[in-house]
């Protein structure tokens, strides 16, 4: 009992901060680092993060075969993008997990791929997922790029769609929410970052861990009284015919 009780407390003694080999302002360089790394890319990603809040306000477009496709090719490129750039190339520098991650974002990105030939029945969207979906893109898409300047850091380090994990996640999410495209197997990977970071995140004193936190623990909840619910499906129009 006594080399059980040591050996908790020993264990209790750790906190997540310890098994990372940097701290908030060495984590937050590798968003500059990567930034400047891929420029202009950036710029492509805030164009493209206006278009994706377009799209996801027009709730009477339902997505397509061709649109989802688009929808899941374009996720498939942004997921393998934050794989190489982010977590193989800068965060795998300095902690195995980030060639982990790597590889788990590369899967995800294949996932992706795999769901541009599934079949386009679509279910009848509830308004939870809706206005939640629309919480999530307004966290991906603006409110993680302001948070430099929230937090009083270097605007350097902004969080951008398809190269930092975190907005890509959460748009992903977002995304899928409010047309109706979330299934389990490509909502797991997202999931399992968003809980990962958040963790880690927080353990370092940043505020979007929570943000992370909440995320994830939402989207999970959801997703059960979705599944719970089943909604009859309906058949899915192009966005042609739906204007």
């Amino acid at each position: 009992m006594t080399s059980i009780a040591e050996f908790l407390a020993f264990v209790g003694s750790y906190s997540l901060i310890d098994f990372v080999s940097f701290d908030s302002d060495g984590y937050l360089r590798l968003f500059k680092r990567a930034n400047n790394a891929v420029w202009p890319l950036p710029v492509f990603s805030l164009v493209c993060s206006v278009a994706l809040l377009y799209f996801a306000w027009q709730t009477r477009w339902l997505v397509g075969a061709v649109l989802r496709r688009v929808l899941c090719l374009g996720f498939a490129a942004s997921w393998i993008s934050v794989a190489y750039v982010f977590h193989w190339s800068l965060l795998g520098e300095l902690n195995v997990a980030g060639k982990i991650f790597a590889l788990l974002f590369a899967i995800q990105s294949c996932l992706l791929l795999i769901a541009c030939k599934r079949s386009s029945q679509q279910r009848k969207l509830q308004a939870p997922e809706i206005l939640w979906g629309k919480v999530l893109l307004i966290t991906g898409l603006i409110i993680y790029p302001l948070l430099p300047w929230i937090n009083n850091h270097s605007e350097e380090s902004i969080q951008w769609f398809a190269i930092a994990p975190d907005p890509s996640c959460l748009i992903t999410l977002g995304i899928f929410f409010t047309k109706g495209l979330w299934r389990w197997w490509i909502s797991l990977i997202p999931l399992t970052w968003c809980v990962t970071s958040g963790l880690f995140t927080t353990a370092m004193g940043l505020t979007s861990g929570w943000l992370m936190l909440g995320s994830a623990a939402v989207s999970f909840a959801l997703m059960i009284y979705c599944r719970n619910v089943r909604p009859r499906s309906v058949k899915p129009r192009s966005v042609k015919n739906s204007l």
